[in-house]
């Protein structure tokens, strides 16, 4: 039995497999290796193996996984919802790249430390966060408070994922968006946000030839300050979730896969063909 191998069926290779119509020989491949098999029928919907996937995972391997779908589903979808919020995975941040990043009026980031996680580079990545995101909370397991509690600057939040699957807040985070960097915002943009940004804030783009129009941008942008170009990337940001479909795709797939749901990359064609096939028999004897 390999556990490690159970958090691949989350995976966006494996969704974004699953919506073209392929990844089942995958899938039953890792059900196999990780025990998953003895836990399913010998026929059974897709949604039931993504639901009973998470289960083993919730009891027996809580990988980062694990953590990434709790903060969407009690965070995004229980406090907030995706009218007012956004979040976002993997997103870039200064060297770093930030596992969740809850947008609404404001932006946090969750930096996630489970229990099979090290904390070696937990000091760099709160760096680079705090050039970027107003709040920073690292979410983690029990065992690690005490040395997330000496470690941390005391800005930075802790938050817990309880045995029962509750968030628990160890230590509130407090406002860093005074301190966030203007350059370091820039390269986490899209071309077209920060064309749109330096237009809306100065009224043109900078007159400079194509080979130094991005520079020329970088260096114009840099001079706005922090809550400015904060405060625009958070409007940015919430624009790249707006288009239709994408609330209606995440309520709609089971609550394993809301996060998987959010970082897989699917037209409005792939995401109808991958609900189509959540309701399809998989065999797995």
């Amino acid at each position: 039995m390999d556990l490690q191998l159970l958090p691949r069926v989350f995976s966006r290779p494996m969704i974004e497999h699953l919506a073209r119509g392929g990844a089942l020989d995958e899938l039953r491949r890792i059900a196999r290796i990780s025990g998953l098999s003895d836990e399913l029928r010998a026929k059974v919907r897709l949604r039931e193996v993504f639901e009973i996937a998470y289960r083993f995972l919730q009891r027996s391997h809580r990988a980062e996984y694990v953590y990434k779908n709790a903060i969407a589903n009690k965070l995004l979808l229980g406090r907030h919802s995706m009218r007012s919020a956004s979040l976002f995975t993997e997103l870039t941040a200064g060297v770093s790249k930030a596992d969740i990043v809850l947008v609404n009026g404001t932006s946090t980031v969750y930096e996630i430390k489970s229990e099979f996680d090290s904390t070696a580079r937990l000091e760099s990545q709160v760096r680079s966060y705090g050039e970027m995101f107003d709040r920073i909370n690292v979410c983690s397991h029990a065992s690690h408070v005490e040395k997330l509690e000496a470690v941390l600057p005391a800005h930075v939040g802790i938050i817990v994922l309880s045995s029962r699957y509750t968030l628990s807040e160890k230590r509130a985070a407090t406002s860093n968006k005074a301190n966030v960097k203007p350059a370091t915002i820039f390269h986490s943009l899209r071309k077209a946000e920060y064309l749109g940004i330096l237009k809306d804030k100065f009224g043109a783009l900078p007159d400079a030839p194509p080979s130094r129009f991005t520079s020329a941008c970088h260096v114009r942008f840099s001079t706005l300050s922090p809550h400015e170009a904060h405060d625009a990337m958070v409007h940015a940001l919430r624009g790249r979730q707006a288009q239709p479909g994408i609330r209606a795709f995440v309520e709609s797939v089971p609550a394993s896969l809301r996060a998987a749901a959010l970082y897989a990359d699917l037209s409005a064609p792939r995401r109808e063909q991958f609900l189509g096939r959540l309701d399809k028999f998989v065999r797995f004897a």
